[in-house]
Formats: structure tokens, sequence, C-alpha cells
């Protein structure tokens, strides 16, 4: 609804009201002003090109790829990258998800630790941690027998997980949440934190499984540019 002087003369206090609508009117809220950004001070009813937005990397479909590395190119406004996992499944059931950065495998490259909740029609709530602080990799889930990804029917592993790439001083940081049908047919939820432990610009992050293939699945990278 749209309320102008003219609606209010009849009013008690619509001199006020009046006076209020000429000010909001006069100065047009339409618009945003950032400041304190790289730039410097935009005048007023500037934007910043690209600032806050969401740019979209890659989506890679698997199809029985032994890894998929996907470019990455992080720059001084890069915020963090989002990836999306959709229904990723080995070719050999009971297999452990796992993520390198820029081709690093060394035996203390990456320090990880997964909590993982877990249900299923026999052994009812149950709850995991694993953890390693000097691997070859980040891994994801319940990496004890019987605790992988399934690949049968319905089984598999989908989540969200976000990289905060290194500043040069601090290592990359990463954070997962996942939700998994194991091979034991137990659905588990998996948070997990890890690091590279590194400070070397990303270059690229790389996806596999440690026992077999990516049989199926889809995987998309994003990145939030920071303000």
């Amino acid at each position: 609804m749209t309320i102008s002087p003219d609606d209010l003369r009849e009013q008690p206090v619509s001199r006020a009201i009046a006076g209020l609508v000429r000010f909001i009117r006069a100065r047009s809220f339409d618009y945003l002003t950032i400041s304190g950004s790289p730039a410097g001070t935009p005048a007023a009813n500037t934007l910043y090109a690209g600032y806050g937005r969401t740019n979209h990397i890659a989506t890679v479909p698997l199809a029985g790829d032994g890894s998929k590395t996907i470019p990455l190119a992080p720059t001084a406004v890069t915020g963090r990258y989002i990836v999306l996992l959709r229904n990723l499944r080995p070719v050999t059931d009971d297999d452990d998800l796992a993520m390198r950065f820029n081709g690093a495998s060394g035996a203390s490259d990456y320090g990880w630790v997964n909590d993982i909740f877990q249900v299923n029609t026999v052994d009812g709530l149950g709850s995991v941690r694993n953890a390693d602080y000097a691997d070859s990799e980040m891994q994801f889930g319940n990496v004890s027998a019987g605790g992988g990804v399934g690949d049968a029917a319905g089984e598999g592993v989908s989540g969200v997980i976000t990289i905060i790439p290194t500043d040069g001083v601090v290592y990359t940081k990463v954070t997962w949440e996942l939700a998994d049908t194991a091979s034991n047919a137990t659905l588990q939820g998996i948070s997990g934190r890890g690091e590279y432990k590194s400070t070397s610009s990303l270059t690229s992050v790389t996806f596999l499984f440690l026992g077999s293939n990516l049989e199926t699945g889809k995987i998309t990278v994003l990145e939030e540019v920071a303000i």
C-alpha cells in the first residue's frame, strides 16, 4: 500500500506523517552503499561489480573414474569454495571417500576428524569418532569395515564440503556435512573438519575412493566471493 501526504490531511497527525513521507521520498532508500572494501569507499548508489556473488567453477559427472580433479584458482577476494557431492557411489562395496589438494599425497599432508552418528534396523542408534593428523588424504566417514560407502541400490554419499583457502599464513581449512548409506545398510550423518597442511595456494581439488573407482554421481564446485 502507498501512503501519500494527500491521504493523511484529515488525520490529527497529518503534518508529522506527511513530513515523514516526504523525508523517505527525498532519500529514496532503494540502493545499497558498500564501504571499507579493498577498492575504497564508493559513491552513493554504487555496488562493487562481482562482490558478494557465487561463481560456478565446475560440475562434473562421474562414470567409473579412478579419481576426479577439478582446477581451482583462488584470488584475493575468494572467500570459500563450496563443494556439492550428489549421490557418489564406489565401484566396490564398502569403500572410503577421500579428498586431496594440489595432487599432494605425502604421508602427513593432511589432518582430519569425523563425528559420525549412525542408525540402522539392527543395532539402533550409535556414534563413532575417527581421526588422523598425519595422513595422505582427508577421509570422509567411518573407515572401519562395513562403515564405508555402499554400492547397492539406495546407498552412496551426498552432502556439502566447505573449503577456506590458505592466505599464505594459515593452512587451508575444510569442514563437511555428509549423509552416507554405508555398505552395512547403516545411515550415517557425518560432520567433519580437516586441514591441508600447506600454505601454498590451491590449484586443484581431487576426489577419489581409496579402494576402487568413482562409479556414479556428480560433483559441483562453487566459489563464494568475499566482501
